[in-house]
């Protein structure tokens, strides 16, 4: 086998908001035909064309450098052309600076990134436990140095093949600790690997906190090079044919909390990054959680006790379907449990207005005493439905965003496995619109729940605004 002794493709930017490129690169023919730059302290960058507006392009780089203008222009009418004060690829590495305090682990006693590879012809799976950036240069097959005289590097970076199926496990202890991997590491995966550096956006929302980070936030990324890849994509040694789409996506779940005084629950993020390689069928997992949860679901998924199709990669066909059944245990755990926080809401505010709607309502008639304290407890409540509505309907965005990514490779000719599993497709698009539906049932019953506590937060209103007054009631102490 060839050996390797580059590094992978660094960090890019994208605008905020829209797809992805397919590639940020474009051919040296291309490049020498484009024109020269305008001003010559700017530099010039192009982006692909492909599923992106030029409107939300240029908001993007407006946002990025305030002051600056940009008008549309395109190269082979395949990519937009601008001029820019300074490379989109140090945006990445200044956020990354930011975020690395309160993100990443320094103590190398404290790191730990589980992997979990899987090989086809029932090979079963090979998993470890990286504990150092050390173990993971061996792991990866990076057999490089530095030389301390001349600062060059000696020795291949890559030399083993990808498995046909790696699953990476990021995780905190809980969302809100910093994640046990360094910096070093992180960007060693990243790079060996040609993740999309937007992926980097999803994981930022973990990290030292004292609440759960940008709840807010969610949303999908793909990129898509079904042919002509770039030199730099297709290394065959490795398993990778440079044909291949990636992905990633945010979800997330709620979970009850032990707690033997008061009903608890938590909101769960997960940050999940998906590439497949169309040729070759290899797939690579990452997945950025506070807990190991999901590797634990994906280890009873792919283990010996799993579905046979769901842990076959004999062939790209197989190996396609087992991507999708993935795909569904994360859509699953994101559906999981809303149903019975709703209720336990539901419940609590019952109790809590009982008095106010279904006690006395004559004079002299003893009843509650509430106060302000009521209407703060209610509109922690209210709070909690509608945050509810906006991490589901966000939820379901991402869930639409994943159906219609496979719909659209589906239909796309270049997409060599879309006959071979059509009906695989079909059935999962099928199952991610019941998720949604399932979902939007409990949109609406929230819905509803935060206009009932409206109502009963006015009720109890009037009857704390009765007992200031005094009138002739009584209260029940």
């Amino acid at each position: 086998m060839a050996s390797y002794s580059r590094q992978g493709t660094g960090l890019t930017g994208r605008p905020k908001g829209s797809p992805p490129p397919r590639r940020m690169t474009i051919p040296f023919a291309q490049k020498a035909k484009l024109p020269p730059p305008e001003n010559p302290a700017l530099k010039q960058a192009v982006y692909p064309v492909y599923l992106l507006k030029w409107e939300k392009l240029k908001a993007f780089l407006e946002e990025r450098f305030p002051g600056y203008t940009f008008q549309e222009r395109r190269v082979n009418n395949d990519h937009y052309l601008f001029e820019i004060p300074e490379d989109l690829t140090q945006a990445y590495a200044a956020r990354l600076d930011t975020a690395e305090p309160n993100l990443l682990t320094k103590p190398e006693a404290e790191l730990y990134v589980p992997f979990r590879d899987l090989y086809p012809a029932c090979q079963g799976p090979k998993t470890h436990n990286i504990l150092s950036d050390d173990v993971l240069r061996k792991w990866l097959g990076d057999q490089s140095s530095i030389d301390p005289l001349t600062s060059t590097r000696n020795g291949a970076i890559a030399t083993k093949a990808d498995p046909i199926c790696r699953f990476i496990f990021i995780s905190g202890g809980n969302s809100r600790e910093p994640l046990k991997i360094s910096r070093r590491m992180l960007t060693r995966i990243l790079t060996y690997h040609q993740v999309m550096p937007c992926y980097l956006d999803f994981m930022s929302v973990f990290g030292l906190s004292k609440s759960a980070r940008e709840l807010r936030f969610s949303g999908f990324r793909a990129q898509v090079l079904l042919k002509n890849p770039a030199p730099d994509s297709a290394i065959p040694d490795l398993g990778r044919s440079g044909r291949h789409f990636q992905m990633c996506y945010n979800l997330k779940s709620v979970a009850r909390v032990p707690d033997e005084k008061r009903v608890l629950w938590s909101i769960r993020q997960a940050a999940i990054y998906h590439q497949f390689d169309i040729e070759k069928g290899t797939a690579l997992w990452i997945v950025t959680k506070g807990n190991l949860e999901i590797k634990d679901r994906i280890k009873t998924l792919t283990g010996k006790d799993g579905r046979a199709e769901d842990r076959a990669f004999d062939t790209p066909e197989q190996c396609l379907k087992s991507s999708l059944a993935v795909h569904l245990l994360h859509c699953h755990w994101s559906t999981e449990d809303w149903r019975w926080y709703v209720q336990s809401l539901e419940d609590q505010i019952d109790t809590e207005t009982e008095i106010a709607v279904h006690g006395p309502r004559g004079n002299g008639e003893a009843v509650r005493g509430y106060t302000s304290a009521d209407l703060q407890t209610l509109q922690n409540y209210q709070d909690k439905m509608n945050e509810i509505i906006m991490i589901l309907e966000a939820n379901n965005d991402v869930l639409a965003s994943l159906r219609d990514f496979y719909k659209a490779m589906h239909e796309d000719s270049t997409f060599t496995l879309g006959n071979a599993c059509c009906e695989e497709l079909t059935l999962f698009a099928k199952q991610i619109d019941e998720l949604k539906h399932d979902s939007a049932m409990q949109v609406s019953r929230a819905r509803l729940l935060v206009q009932i506590t409206s109502d009963r937060k006015n009720l109890v209103s009037w009857r704390i605004l009765i007992n200031a007054r005094g009138g002739s009631m009584l209260m029940l102490k």
